[in-house]
């Protein structure tokens, strides 16, 4: 039999002599649950590049506000902070993705989880996905495909003359953070290295890069400096800027990488003459890789 409000509410009907009550209970949600057919990195994936977006294919159409960055993460294996990313939804494709906000971390294993469950994504019909999606993939040991500035990656290691290598600023004071707005001759960069003589930072090559380029030169909050930039792929030296002054312009450089080195170091040195005011700039410094 069939009801015109739906069955939502109590009946009465006659069945032979009988007045007999019939009560119709219908869930909302009720249905096939939704899964995933694929995902991509693949689970137990390795090699995966540091660029990567994190994709989530479901086998129906899925309600797009339940898939968030709380139903959907990307967690480094052993840590219980998520990825900074974005997460989205396309509804033509029915693809969940995760587009994290920098490169990931080389020779890293990250879980991807699409939460399920009553808090967790569901379908057009308010159907749950029935569990957890949990799947694991590792990266690859090596910087991103394509290029990509070094303040965004990782280095593997630094040593720095006063405080710590600063990213995305100049080297400032001894703490942490404290440094101002890239600034060679007045001229400002939002991206690049903030170092000090006597400096080395080193980075993982992985074989895979072919260049490195930057405009290097001492900032405007030490004018007084006089310094020399060095680039090094293990021990062959590839570019040595000779001595570099507060009056000095920025000197941009496109320095080959060749020979597919495992390391690159950005060195800088105090020329000679003490370290006193010697605050050096790798700005807009990049890497390209393969």
């Amino acid at each position: 039999m069939s009801w015109s409000d739906g069955g939502t509410t109590q009946h009465n009907v006659t069945a032979g002599s009988a007045n007999v009550t019939y009560t119709a209970t219908f869930t909302a949600g009720s249905g096939t649950p939704p899964t995933i057919t694929g995902t991509t990195p693949a689970s137990g994936a390795t090699g995966v590049a540091l660029n990567s977006t994190i994709k989530a294919v479901f086998s129906a159409a899925m309600t797009a506000s339940t898939i968030n960055t709380t139903t959907f993460t990307l967690i480094p294996q052993g840590s219980s902070t998520p990825v900074a990313a974005a997460v989205a939804y396309d509804g033509t494709t029915k693809t969940a993705t995760v587009t994290p906000s920098t490169p990931l971390n080389p020779a890293t294993t990250y879980v991807a989880t699409v939460k399920g469950g009553a808090s967790g994504v569901k379908d057009g019909n308010g159907v749950a996905l029935a569990a957890d999606k949990v799947w694991t993939f590792t990266t690859r040991n090596g910087p991103p495909s394509g290029t990509s500035f070094v303040s965004d990656l990782s280095w593997m290691s630094m040593t720095n003359g006063w405080g710590p290598v600063e990213k995305d600023m100049s080297n400032g004071e001894q703490l942490a953070g404290d440094g101002r707005p890239i600034s060679i001759r007045n001229i400002k960069f939002t991206k690049g290295l903030g170092a000090h003589a006597a400096s080395t930072v080193t980075y993982n090559l992985a074989g895979a890069c072919s260049a490195f380029t930057a405009t290097i030169g001492v900032d405007d909050e030490a004018p007084l400096g006089s310094i020399v930039f060095q680039v090094f792929a293990g021990s062959t030296k590839l570019y040595d800027s000779g001595v570099l002054r507060g009056t000095t312009a920025g000197v941009s450089i496109n320095v080959p990488i060749t020979g597919n080195p495992q390391q690159l170091q950005l060195i800088v040195t105090d020329a000679g003459d003490g370290a006193s005011n010697d605050h050096a700039d790798w700005a807009d410094a990049k890497l390209t890789c393969q």
